[in-house]
């Protein structure tokens, strides 16, 4: 559970960082979602 609450913080950290950067949160979450699957794979 640790794990998942690791990555639901850096998540949300790299969405708000995203925001304050001016960038797409949406293109940020699409690369959270493929690193959070290779993370899982291994």
């Amino acid at each position: 559970m640790n794990l998942l609450n690791y990555l639901s913080i850096s998540y949300v950290v790299r969405i708000v960082d995203a925001v304050d950067m001016g960038k797409e949160p949406g293109h940020i979450a699409g690369f959270d979602a493929e690193q959070v699957l290779s993370l899982s794979r291994s």
